[in-house]
């Protein structure tokens, strides 16, 4: 089984509507004014499957991992890749930061956020640098907090990738379970999201989707395909129930690690390959990122009820991802408009990134 960069873009696009189902119907309390109906499943079962798809935010994360242990792999100049990823996160984070601000300040909402005072200023480019969450300073959308855990990830990256080389597996055991042994905070963003990143560049260090794939195939013979469809569909609903226990807060930097492998795995062998399927993935998944950094701004600052004024909870999915895809063509051809990736060049030579 070979796990391409397209197969990781159509599994973004599966993350980034899982990340969906979770903001709209994770409690009660987030659509509870308005009417929605669940069918074909209910109320309950929703509000369940919403909660557990906060593992979406593990899936960027083992993807993130997995990617960048391939490329770091392959090259050379090891330290100018990782200020090169680092650089490109970051300045199409402030384009669509700056874009937003523009839009939105007829509002008054970029006061309403930083305030008026002298620290304002300092504020506002904290967040700019989305490092707001970092230094616990105002940040203008609520899931932009992940941009801090996202650049802390690529400056940990290459002291994670050599601990993998030298001690392999004992590395992955010290950093899941050191924490646990000294009593650390587990809520802390990167103790949390630590072991999804270090499965996903082990998994790719090691092939071990070839591995596993290999192993399925010796076990179950001909019926590999069915036997193990249904074998990943146990896993898959074991974690997240482990999860959704009343242990699962404790266990859930674990679970957290194998559910994205199992669901990358799963969906690379029986979802991305589908015909239509695979073409909408791959379309969310290259847009997942300005999805992401935006949709709030539809969901509930600015038209939460258009987003949950369509009936069906299903429906108002449906739209609201039409919407926000909408909304990342019309950024990226704004960027086309304006140039951007000569901008972009020009300030990466001006940084010797090139």
């Amino acid at each position: 089984m070979v796990f391409s960069k397209n197969d990781t873009l159509k599994i973004k696009g599966i993350a980034i509507l899982m990340m969906y189902v979770h903001h709209f119907y994770l409690s009660p309390d987030r659509y509870g004014k308005y009417v929605v109906d669940f069918f074909p499943l209910t109320e309950t079962i929703t509000v369940y499957i919403a909660s557990a798809l906060k593992i979406c935010v593990a899936m960027f994360v083992f993807l993130t991992g997995y990617g960048m242990a391939i490329s770091y792999k392959e090259k050379e100049q090891k330290v100018l890749y990782i200020k090169r990823r680092l650089f490109t996160l970051l300045i199409n984070f402030v384009f669509i930061f700056l874009l937003v601000q523009i839009v939105t300040f007829p509002t008054g909402r970029l006061f309403e956020i930083y305030g008026k005072s002298g620290s304002s200023v300092i504020y506002f480019f904290i967040d700019m640098t989305g490092l707001a969450r970092l230094f616990g300073t105002p940040t203008f959308i609520g899931t932009w907090w992940y941009m801090s855990l996202a650049v802390i990830l690529i400056l940990l990256f290459p002291c994670v990738y050599k601990a993998l080389e030298e001690l392999s597996e004992i590395a992955v055991l010290l950093i899941v379970l050191l924490p646990y042994m000294t009593g650390m905070d587990m809520s802390t963003d990167l103790l949390r999201w630590i072991f999804p990143m270090l499965l996903g560049m082990y998994c790719a260090m090691n092939d071990c989707f070839r591995k596993i794939e290999k192993f399925e195939k010796k076990m179950l013979g001909k019926g590999a395909d069915t036997g193990f469809f249904f074998i990943e569909i146990f896993v898959i609903t074991a974690l997240i129930m482990a999860r959704q226990s009343e242990a699962g807060t404790y266990i859930s930097v674990i679970t957290d690690g194998f559910l994205p492998m199992s669901i990358t795995y799963f969906s690379t062998h029986y979802v991305v390959g589908l015909p239509v399927v695979r073409k909408i993935l791959e379309v969310l998944g290259r847009h997942s990122m300005n999805m992401f950094l935006t949709h709030t701004l539809v969901r509930v600052t600015y038209f939460q009820d258009f987003s949950y004024g369509f009936g069906n909870a299903w429906v108002n999915i449906l739209v609201f991802t039409i919407v926000t895809l909408m909304i990342s063509v019309g950024i990226e051809l704004i960027k086309r408009l304006i140039k951007f990736d000569k901008i972009t060049g020009v300030i990466g030579r001006q940084l010797n990134l090139e």
